[in-house]
C-alpha cells in the first residue's frame, strides 16, 4: 500500500527587496526562460536545518522569504512539519551567509504551514585566546556573514491557480543539496477530508524539499511542495498558494522554537533572561562592556554551552565582570545571587565533582536570600533550590543504601519546594520533570507516571519527556505501551539514544528479534557515527577534539555491549556468520583492550556461537 511520505529531512526596510513575480516579466504574463526564472528566485529560497534536543540534525527543509521587515531580519514560510521537531534551527542563504530562526510567528499544523522570524547573525569577532577548534568554527561563520544575502522575496499574491497541465517548477533542498531545481506539470487538484485542498504535481520531490516554492512558468507563485508517495513515481503534492496567503492574514503569536518541544531549552531561556538582566547592570552604557558581552556570547555559543555554563564561563573570560557579579552578590543583589546559586548547583552537582555537600548548602543559602527580592523569578528560585535540596538528599542516601530506592521522605524537603515552584509557574516544564525524576527514584511508580503525564502536557514534542515515561511504563510491565512510548521518542529526535538502546532491550524480550537489532543498530549509529554521513570538519582540530568526545562518551564504551546484544539477537535467528562477525567487532569496540574480563566474555560468545553452528 502507498504511503504518503512528507518531505522535510510588503513591509518597510532600508534597502527595498526585490520580489519575484513583482517588477519582471511575470506581471505582463510573459513566460520566462527556466534559467532566467531560477535566477531571479533561487536568492529567496532558503535550506532549513532544525536541531533536537540533543542538538543534532532531527531535519532538512526548505522555504523562502516573503518579507524582510529589517535589514537584518526576514520572514520564511516553509512546512509545519519541517520545523515541528525542532528545538532550534538556522537558515542558510544560497550564497552560504547563516540565519538563526528567532521565533514562529504563526504556524498551522492542519495546512502544513509556519511563518518563521529569521534574523542574520551579527558580525562574529575571533579572539586569539579562544581554543582552536572554536576560533575554525568562528571564522568560517565569520567569512560567511561578510558576504550578506541578496534581499530577495517571493510574492504570494497570485489570484487565480492555474490550470492542470501547466508547466511548474520547484525549487528546495533535497537531501540537503541547497537549492535544486526540477521541472513538472500540475497532474491534478485533490481535496482530502473534504477540506484540506492539495495540488498534485510531477515534479520529483525528495527529502529535504518540503517547504520550498512552487513557481509557473511566468514566475507566479503557484504552492509549497510537501509531500509525495514513497512507492509512487511522479505523484507528489503542494500547498496551494491560497493556504499560505491564509496564513499570513492570520493572528501572530509568536513562540520560541523550543517551547513545548525541549525541558532543557525552558531552563536555559530563564539563565539567558537572568544573566541579561545581570549583565546589563554590568555594561551600563559603556560601548566598551558591551563588546565584552557580545565576544562572551559569541565564545559559548559557538562551544554550544548553555547559558548557566555561559554565566560562569562569562566570569572567567571577563573578569571585570566577575569582580562586580561577586560585589552585587554581597550586597544581596537578586540576580548575582542567583547566578552564584545556580553556579553552585550546577557545578556542585554530581557530574562535576568537588564539595558537593557545601556546594549545595551554599547553592540553598544563596538562592533563599533571594526569595523575597525578586518575585519575577521567584518560581526559578524555588525550582533551584528543590534541584540542591535533592543533590543533598541523594548524596545522604547513597552514602547508606546506594543501590535501592529513596524512602519518599528523603525527598519530602525537595518535593515540597518544587510544588512551590510549580504552583508559582504551572507552566514550566523543568519542575515537573524533576518531580516525575524525584517520585521514579522513590520507587513511587504511580505518582511518577502521573507527573510524566503532566509533564508531557507541557512539553508533547519532547524526547526526552516521552523517554521518562516510557522507562515507567516498563517499569511497570506495561511493556507495549513503553515501546510505543520509545518509539515516539525516536521518532521526534531519532538521536534519542536511551530510547534506541531501551528499545532494542524491549524489542528482545518481546521476541522481536529483527526489530531489537534495528534499534541497536540505530543506538550504534548514534554514538560511533558513519564518517561518510558526517560534514568535513574544518581543520585536524576539530577532528581531534569531535574523537576525543566520543572516546569519552560514556555511550559510546557501551558499544562492545549492544555489538553482543546484536550478536546474540543474530544467534536466536539461526544466523550465526552474522553473529560471529558482530562479536568479532565488538572484540574491537572502545574500553575491551583495558578490561580482560569484557574480552575473555566476548571470545566466550565466539566459542558458544562457534559450537551452535557446528551443531546446527
Amino acid at each position: 500500500m502507498a504511503s504518503l511520505t512528507l518531505c522535510s529531512s510588503s513591509r518597510a526596510c532600508a534597502e527595498p527587496p526585490v520580489g519575484v513575480g513583482e517588477q519582471d516579466a511575470a506581471r505582463q504574463g510573459s513566460a520566462l526562460s527556466i534559467a532566467d526564472l531560477f535566477q531571479k528566485t533561487s536568492p529567496a529560497v532558503v535550506k532549513i536545518l532544525v536541531n533536537g534536543e540533543s542538538h543534532k540534525g532531527v531535519a532538512t527543509g526548505s522555504g523562502f522569504i516573503v518579507a524582510w521587515p529589517t535589514p537584518d531580519s526576514c520572514e520564511v514560510v516553509t512546512n509545519y512539519h519541517v520545523i515541528r521537531p525542532g528545538v532550534g534551527a538556522t537558515i542558510e542563504f544560497e550564497n552560504g551567509a547563516i540565519a538563526d530562526v528567532e521565533n514562529v510567528l504563526v504556524e498551522n499544523d492542519s495546512a502544513d504551514l509556519a511563518l518563521l522570524a529569521v534574523r542574520l547573525r551579527s558580525k562574529v569577532s575571533v579572539h586569539p585566546s579562544w581554543p582552536p577548534d572554536v576560533r575554525a568554527r568562528m571564522e568560517e561563520e565569520a567569512s560567511r556573514e561578510s558576504n550578506p544575502p541578496p534581499r530577495r522575496l517571493i510574492d504570494v499574491n497570485a489570484a487565480a491557480r492555474p490550470p492542470v497541465g501547466t508547466r511548474v517548477i520547484a525549487i528546495g533542498s533535497p537531501k540537503g543539496m541547497t537549492n535544486t531545481l526540477s521541472d513538472g506539470l500540475i497532474s491534478g487538484y485533490r481535496t482530502q477530508d473534504a477540506k484540506k485542498d492539495w495540488i498534485q504535481i510531477t515534479n520529483p520531490i525528495g527529502p529535504g524539499s518540503s517547504g520550498g516554492p512552487l513557481l509557473d512558468e511566468t514566475g507566479t507563485f503557484v504552492g509549497v511542495t510537501t509531500a509525495s508517495f514513497d512507492d509512487a513515481q511522479n505523484l507528489n503534492f503542494a500547498v496551494p498558494a491560497s493556504a499560505v496567503r491564509t496564513l499570513l492574514e492570520e493572528k501572530r503569536l509568536p513562540r520560541a522554537l523550543w517551547k513545548g518541544s525541549s525541558i532543557d531549552a525552558e531552563e536555559r531561556a530563564v539563565y539567558r533572561e537572568i544573566f541579561d538582566e545581570a549583565f546589563s547592570k554590568f555594561c551600563g552604557s559603556s560601548d566598551d562592556l558591551k563588546n565584552e558581552r557580545e565576544r562572551v556570547d559569541d565564545y559559548f555559543n559557538s562551544v554550544n554551552l548553555p547559558p548557566e555554563v555561559l554565566a560562569v564561563g562569562g566570569m572567567d573570560q571577563n573578569r571585570r565582570f566577575q569582580k562586580y557579579w561577586e560585589e552585587l552578590a554581597r550586597m544581596d543583589d537578586p540576580f548575582a545571587l542567583v547566578i552564584r546559586g545556580c553556579y553552585d548547583t550546577n557545578w556542585g552537582g554530581p557530574n562535576w565533582g568537588g564539595p558537593l555537600e557545601k556546594r549545595m548548602r551554599d547553592a540553598i543559602q544563596s538562592l533563599k536570600r533571594t526569595l523575597q527580592k525578586t518575585e519575577r523569578f521567584r518560581f526559578f528560585v524555588l525550582y533551584k533550590i528543590g534541584e540542591a535540596e535533592w543533590y543533598l538528599a541523594d548524596l545522604t542516601r547513597r552514602q547508606v543504601i546506594p543501590t535501592q530506592p529513596a524512602d519518599p521522605k528523603v525527598y519530602a524537603q525537595a518535593l515540597e519546594y518544587l510544588r512551590m515552584a510549580r504552583t508559582a509557574n504551572p507552566d514550566f516544564a523543568p519542575s515537573f520533570n524533576l518531580r516525575a525524576i524525584l517520585l521514579t527514584e522513590a520507587g513511587q511508580y504511580s505518582e511518577a507516571l502521573t507527573a510524566t503525564k503532566e509533564l508531557l502536557e507541557r512539553v508533547p514534542g519532547s524526547a526526552k519527556a516521552h523517554t521518562q515515561r516510557a522507562e515507567l511504563l516498563a517499569a511497570t510491565g506495561s511493556t507495549l505501551d513503553a515501546i510505543a512510548a520509545f518509539e515516539r521518542a525516536r521518532n521526534l529526535d531519532p538521536h534519542e539514544f536511551q530510547a534506541a538502546y531501551r528499545l532494542g532491550q524491549l524489542y528482545s524480550q518481546a521476541g522481536h528479534h529483527e526489530k531489537a537489532i534495528a534499534a541497536y543498530n540505530a543506538a550504534i549509529g548514534i554514538v560511533v557515527p558513519d564518517p561518510k554521513s558526517q560534514p568535513a570538519e574544518p581543520n585536524e582540530a576539530v577532528r581531534q577534539a569531535s574523537e576525543a568526545f566520543h572516546r569519552a562518551s560514556e555511550a559510546a564504551h557501551m558499544v562492545w555491549q549492544i555489538r553482543r546484544f546484536i550478536g546474540w539477537e543474530y544467534i536466536r535467528l539461526n544466523r550465526f556468520e552474522e553473529a560471529l562477525a558482530m562479536f568479532e567487532q565488538a572484540l574491537q569496540s572502545p574500553g575491551v583492550d583495558d578490561d580482560p574480563r569484557i574480552r575473555a566474555a566476548l571470545q566466550q560468545d565466539v566459542a558458544t556461537c562457534l559450537q551452535m553452528r557446528a551443531g546446527k
